[in-house]
This record gives C-alpha cells, structure tokens and sequence, in this order.
C-alpha cells in the first residue's frame, strides 16, 4: 500500500481547500485495513476525516466478455465512455460529463435523464470487509441513489448493447448539452441533495431565494440551485454554511427535509 498527503483539491472535484493522507490499495489484501473508501471524489466532502483510501491504478482497467464490460472499480467513467464509443457499446451515454470512477457510481446508483446504474449492473465483484475477503454479489438492490452494497467495489460487470457509433455519439453531445444547460460538470461535486417527493430540490431551493447566494469561498450555482460551486479551493464551513442554510429554509417555508446526496466524511 502507498500512503501520501494529497491537497483535497486534487480528489474532490469541487477542489475543497486542505490535505488529507490517501492510502492507495494496492492489492486485495490491502483492503483489509480499509475504512473511509472513496473514489474520484465528485460526491465527496471532507469534514473530518484525516485519512482515505482510495484504490490504485491496478484496479483501472477494462476487460470485454461479448456485450458485457468487466470494469475496475478505479477506472475513470471518461475512460469507460470513450471504450463504449470505439466499440459500438450502448448504455452508458447519460453519465457522459459525470467526473467519476466507476466504484462511486454503482455504490451510489447514480443517474441522470431517466437512467441509472441498477439497469446496466449484472454482477459485482466486493471486498466484504467483515468477512475479509472477495466474493461475487448478485441481485444487488438498487433505489434512488442508493444500494444495499456492503464493502469495496473491485469491479462490476455492465450489461451494454450494439449500436452505431454515430448514434452513440450523438447522444453523448446531446447530454453534455443537456448538463451545460441547467447544471455543471466542473468545480461542484454534483447534487448537494436528494430530490423529495414533494418537488425538485433546486426548486424548492430557488424558491427560497438562494439561488446565486454567495458564501466566501462558495456559492450556490445561479444556473441550478441544487449544486454549489467552488470559488478556488472551496472552503468546508462555506460549504457546509451553504448545505445548512439551504435546509434551514426549505424546512421552515415548505416543511419538506432535504437529505444529502453528497457524502460527507
């Protein structure tokens, strides 16, 4: 295992100010001494945690079998997308512009334009922390950002299917247009957080008049007020300032709880 002290602006995608001690697991066995596993860090916020662990390069790569993608649980969503392009694979388009890996979507069934991980997950390969060791977990549950997975994503077999590239493509360009339209890809970490049942979470947000609101080193997007960008190295109590406002006032006016998407350790 590699330990070294990483400024957080480099593993979370809203470039948080600070540092934080990241263990890179280098193999299986690594992971028994795992706690605070994370990935590339666009659901993430650092509050306490003076150490992570994050798996290495090795767990990064891409292995077909027919139409399904043997994936590691480090390998960048980018990267998976532009393998699905080359080879005429469909399925994965609505994550297109998510600066993810792969582990972090599946743990947290991520999704977008009706989509999401649980329709093109077959199978996990997991790293059960209690029993210490690896095994093969199907019939996982999937909810709305959320699953009943219990230790370390290794890799996941993805159900894709043909389709021609052109196609592919286009839908790609259609939802990096639909994301740069009514939210952002960089210098956030995504939803801040789970939609109600009521109404959206930006909307309820908008409504009680923090769309745009600034606090120091952060600020809440005038483009979709569920996200907060950073301004520079994002400071966590802005931040967190920005989570508490927001629920503060959607309680008090609506009556509606807002629940975090984002992690935070």
């Amino acid at each position: 295992m590699i330990t070294k002290l990483l400024p957080l602006e480099k593993i979370t995608t809203i470039r948080q100010d600070g540092s934080i001690w990241v263990h890179h697991i280098e193999t299986e066995d690594d992971c028994k001494m795992a706690e605070m596993v994370i990935g590339h860090g666009s659901n993430l916020l650092i509050k306490q945690a003076r150490e992570v662990y994050k798996l290495s390069e090795r767990f990064n790569y891409i292995k077909q079998q027919g139409d399904r993608l043997l994936v590691g649980g480090a390998t960048p969503i980018r990267q998976i997308l532009r393998y699905c392009l080359a080879n005429g694979l469909t399925g994965m388009e609505f994550l297109t512009g998510v600066p993810a890996s792969l582990g972090g979507v599946v743990y947290m069934n991520a999704g977008a334009f009706g989509d999401q991980m649980g329709d093109i997950v077959d199978y996990i390969r997991v790293f059960d922390l209690k029993e210490k060791a690896s095994k093969l977990v199907n019939g996982i549950r999937f909810s709305y950002r959320n699953t009943n997975i219990d230790g370390i994503i290794l890799e996941a077999a993805l159900k894709l299917k043909r389709k021609d590239r052109g196609l592919i493509k286009s839908k790609m360009e259609n939802v990096i247009k639909r994301r740069l339209k009514s939210a952002h890809i960089k210098n956030t970490f995504g939803s801040v957080f789970k939609n109600p049942q009521e109404k959206p979470a930006g909307w309820l947000i908008e409504r009680v008049g923090l769309k745009g609101f600034k606090k120091n080193t952060a600020m809440i997007s005038p483009k979709h007020a569920n996200y907060i960008l950073g301004l520079g190295r994002a400071r966590i109590d802005d931040i967190l300032y920005l989570i508490d406002m927001a629920k503060e006032r959607v309680l008090k006016t609506f009556g509606i709880e807002l629940s975090e998407e984002v992690v935070i350790l």
